[in-house]
Parts: C-alpha cells; structure tokens; sequence
C-alpha cells in the first residue's frame, strides 16, 4: 500500500493493528497509524509516545496508567482527551510496541 509519508509499505502488523516487529517503529509509521484512529500527533502525544518507548526499552514493559501520569505529572483525564477510548492500548499500538495481555486496564492491550 502505497504511504503518504515516505515509505512504501507499512511495517507487517498482527489483526489488531500492532506492529508484529517493534524495531520497525518510525514516527512516520506512528504518524500514520494516528491518522487511521483520527489524531492528528502534537507535542502532547509524542512526549508519551517516547515516554511509552523509553520506558519499554529499558524496564522490559509498558507503563501502568499509574506509572505513565506520574512520571508525566498528567492526569487521566488528559491522557484520555489526548487518546480516546483505551488510551495505553492505542499509545502502545502507536509506538509500535506489542499490546500485553492481562493488565487491563492498567495496561496496554485492555480490553474491556
């Protein structure tokens, strides 16, 4: 499928929309995959992106909505204004990384 912004084909992603290989992540990609969920990324939504990146890098999982607005100083309320619906769900699917199960809420790939 040809792409607007400078690739050709989007990275291989599973049924959900996530990308099958993190390591393909650009911000072009998440650019993309914004605008199929209707967002147009500003300042806001791309220091938690990377905060979501960062702290997967380096701890080995996604933040806890606890974990994301404390280490932001956002509130819940602003980080579901800034990603409608399952906000960690459509943040780690954005930054590219694998949605992980049983967290629910607190957790990317809630599902309720």
């Amino acid at each position: 499928m040809p792409g607007p912004i400078g690739f050709s084909t989007l990275p291989a992603r599973d049924t959900g929309g996530f990308l099958l290989r993190p390591e393909t992540w650009t911000e072009d990609v998440a650019i993309h995959l914004a605008g199929e969920d209707g967002i147009s990324l500003e300042d806001a939504h791309w220091q938690v992106i990377h905060y979501v990146r960062h702290f997967w890098l380096f701890i080995g999982r996604t933040p806890s909505v606890m974990d994301l607005c404390q280490g932001l100083g956002l509130n819940v309320r602003t980080l579901f204004r800034l990603f409608p619906g399952h906000p960690l769900r459509t943040v780690c699917r954005l930054a590219g990384l694998p949605p992980q199960k049983g967290l629910g809420y607190l957790g990317c790939g809630a599902d309720f």
